[in-house]
């Protein structure tokens, strides 16, 4: 078996941005209010939590570290429906620059954050 280390955290420097040590999702879903994700049992740096789809049939959320509004990933855009898209932050952004979910109430999404 081979490994490859990706990032060797032992070799940060105060100079590094803070990330963030804990994260959340903060949206349509809960009033705004930051969601616990949960460590990944597997996946080293991986953070994972659900979101289920409220009566409207959409969801707005982000991506909020240690709770910190000045800590928020996001989409460059408004209501970002892509899988696939860069992730700005951690920054303060407006509520605006979200991800969207859609799908019939009651639907059930996985969101992993790495």
């Amino acid at each position: 078996v081979r490994r490859a280390i990706v990032a060797d955290l032992k070799n940060f420097t105060k100079d590094q941005p803070d990330y963030g040590d804990e994260f959340f999702t903060q949206g349509t879903h809960s009033d705004w209010e930051p969601v616990p994700l949960k460590r990944h049992d597997a996946i080293f740096g991986c953070w994972e939590g659900t979101i289920s789809i409220g009566p409207t049939g959409e969801e707005e959320f982000q991506i909020i570290a240690d709770r910190q509004q000045q800590k928020v990933y996001h989409p460059p855009q408004r209501a970002c429906s892509l899988k696939a898209t860069a992730i700005h932050g951690p920054d303060a952004a407006p509520k605006e620059l979200s991800w969207q979910l859609k799908g019939a109430p009651g639907d059930v999404y996985r969101i992993e954050f790495f």
